[in-house]
């Protein structure tokens, strides 16, 4: 997804308890804010409030569009 796209989180790593912690879990609302430059950290909106992420911790989430 790229900057102004969203979706609903339908799948993320069971392993990555921060993702869950910032609310990044199955059936919440997800948007991208803004990419990096070189692609790597990426803003999310998530639960009304902007997230900074890796791309990294991003690699095995699945989002609906």
């Amino acid at each position: 997804m790229g900057p102004g796209e969203g979706g609903i989180v339908a799948e993320t790593p069971r392993l990555n308890e921060r993702l869950a912690e910032i609310g990044l879990v199955k059936g919440e609302k997800v948007s991208v804010v803004k990419v990096a430059p070189f692609g790597d950290p990426v803003i999310l909106q998530v639960l009304d409030a902007p997230v900074i992420v890796r791309r990294a911790d991003l690699a095995e989430v699945l989002v609906f569009v």
